[in-house]
This record gives C-alpha cells, structure tokens and sequence, in this order.
C-alpha cells in the first residue's frame, strides 16, 4: 500500500500536554482509552515545572501548546497549572495556549467560566458519551490490507496535533501514548532533551501506529457512534484489568 511520509511534514512545533485521564463521559471509541483503561493519571505540577525549564533551557519554541486530557478541567491542580503557563506564556507569548474540552456537565462549565481569556478554549460541546470518532480500537495489524505498511513513516496526526506529554514522558504523539499505555510497552521518553535530540519519537512509531486505529485515516476516513475492537486490543485490555 502506497504511503506517505508524514515524517516529512511533521509539526514539531506543537505539543499536548495531557495533563490528566480523568474524564466525566467515557465516551465510545475515545483514542486515550479511558473507557474500557480509566485510570487517574494526573500529571504533577513538578512535571509541569520541568516542561517548562526545559523548554527554557533548550530555546525551544513552541508554537501551540494544548491543555488536554480527558477532561482537563478536572484535574485537581488546574488552577497551579494555570499560573505556571500563564508565566510560561509571558515569556513565550509566540506561543497559543489552548485547552480542549468536551463541555459536559455543570462542574466543567462553571470551571470554563473562570479561564482566563488569553487561554482559547476548543469545546466540542458533547452532550453525552456517544459523539462519533474514528474507531481508534482497530489495529492495522489486525487487517490484512496493512501487513506490509511502514508503520514507522506514522500518519496524519503528526501534522495535525503534534508531540505529546503525559505522567508517562514524551510521545510522538497522544494516541501513541495511549498504545503505550494499554499495551504496557513503556517507552515513553523522560526528558525533552532526550526526546529531541535522538529523536526518539521515531523509533516510537514503528512501536505504536501498528496497533493504532488513526494509521488508517488516509485510506478510510470513517466515523462511528459504534464500538468497535479488533483482536490485539480485546487481548490487551484482558492484560491490562488484570496486570493493571
């Protein structure tokens, strides 16, 4: 199957910072797995720190910085978190801070109020768990179709959503992260520096995108309110209720 190398069109300028998997919706085909692999995994105002130091110290400049989860807005620091991006921002006001929300609920809304404006708020504006998503559950390596793909050329969301970080490290990206996760592979990268500088996201991918449902969006760009899982992440979710 023809591909293309979106290694070469990469955004390396753009990060998501998901800064919690705590999530109020759970919805159906969710790309962090917190449906059928919740887990309450905050990150620590101490990673957030060290982001940003490294940031600092590499000169690195970034272009958009996403707040994500889950639903960041129920992480219970956000209000810490939000001051240390806020001095973040001064000193890199190139930077767009955004966070994504998904708006449920009177507990986030009155949280949203609250924001300051220089944060652009993305809100998907979900009513209940059951929006439609691209079925992240279905592993390239469980369709025939995909056997001979260059899983480490990766996909789209390169392009589209950049690096991620996580209480787990540095990921090439955020559905990556949530392969990682599941599948108990732990390689993500402690460090920026490291991250960066032997671009160890590369070696993530050809790890990652085999098993990741968003590897097939150039070939099928389709969008469902139904659940759907293929075999290797039946038999990694088994693994993770009982290892987990």
């Amino acid at each position: 199957m023809d591909q293309i190398d979106w290694q070469k069109r990469i955004f390396k300028t753009s990060i998501e910072l998901d800064i919690t998997l705590r999530c109020n919706l759970v919805c159906i085909n969710c790309d962090r797995a917190i449906r059928h692999a919740p887990e309450n995994a905050d990150m620590t105002i101490e990673q957030i720190k060290k982001f940003i130091q490294e940031t600092k110290e590499l000169d690195y400049k970034w272009e958009k910085l996403k707040l994500i989860g889950g639903e960041p807005t129920l992480h219970p620091q956000l209000d810490e978190i939000i001051k240390l991006i806020k001095e973040f921002h001064k000193e890199n006001p190139q930077c767009e801070v955004q966070l994504w929300t998904n708006g449920y609920g009177e507990k986030v809304k009155k949280i949203l109020e609250k924001l300051p404006k220089w944060i652009i708020i993305i809100n998907s504006r979900k009513e209940d768990n059951r929006s439609a998503f691209v079925p992240f559950n279905l592993a390239p390596i469980d369709d025939e179709k995909f056997k001979d793909c260059a899983f480490e050329l990766g996909c789209p969301l390169l392009k589209n959503c950049g690096f991620s970080l996580n209480k787990y490290g540095y990921y090439s990206c955020a559905a990556g992260s949530t392969v990682d996760r599941v599948f108990g592979l732990k390689k993500g990268i402690g460090s920026l520096k490291e991250f960066l500088a032997n671009e160890s996201w590369q070696s993530q991918l050809k790890e990652y995108c085999k098993y990741c449902g968003h590897f097939k969006h150039p070939y099928n760009r389709k969008w469902t309110r139904k659940e759907k899982i293929s075999k290797s992440w039946e038999e990694a979710y088994k693994k993770y209720k009982i290892d987990h």
